[in-house]
């Protein structure tokens, strides 16, 4: 992915990692992107690796749309 931000989850503190990929600088590699996340949804280590949630958003000349998965 293109970038890994440290966090805490909302729902009770522990700690959590937000990773974000800019579409408009990497269209080509949408994709790879989006399969990535589908592998990472059904990786299963116990303390190393958990998918939270995952959001698409697409920012299109001031209009924001949400696609969530």
């Amino acid at each position: 992915m293109e970038r890994c931000v440290n966090s805490v989850t909302q729902e009770d503190g522990s700690n959590c990692s937000i990773f974000s990929f800019d579409v408009t600088a990497n269209k080509a590699r949408l994709p790879m992107a989006r399969n990535a996340v589908k592998k990472l949804r059904t990786l299963r280590h116990p303390g190393v690796i958990r998918v939270l949630d995952t959001v698409e958003v697409w920012i299109l000349e001031g209009a924001m749309m949400k696609k969530s998965y």
